[in-house]
C-alpha cells in the first residue's frame, strides 16, 4: 500500500516483453491513454478494439474475426 507507482516505461517494456515471448494480448488497462489498452489484432495488427480504461471506444471485430485478414480471435464477440 505504501509503495510508488510502477513507471510507464516499465509497463510498456513488460508488455513488449510479453508480446516477444509470443504472448498473443497482453494489455496496460491501468495506464491511458496508451496502445497496450487496444486490442490488435495477432497477425495483421490491425487495431480491432480501442478502449480508454475501461471504456470501449471502437470494436471492429466482425463475426469473432479481424476484418482485414479474417483471423479469428478467441473470446466472445457480441
Amino acid at each position: 500500500k505504501n509503495l510508488p507507482w510502477t513507471p510507464v516505461p516499465t509497463i510498456t517494456r513488460a508488455r513488449e516483453q510479453a508480446l516477444d515471448l509470443g504472448l498473443k494480448f497482453v494489455y496496460t488497462t491501468n495506464v491511458a491513454p496508451h496502445e497496450g489498452s487496444a486490442t490488435s489484432c495477432p497477425r495483421c495488427k490491425t487495431v480491432l478494439v480501442r478502449r480508454v480504461g475501461f471504456k470501449i471506444l471502437e470494436n471492429r471485430v466482425q463475426d469473432g474475426a479481424c476484418p482485414r485478414c479474417k483471423s479469428r480471435l478467441p473470446g466472445i464477440w457480441a
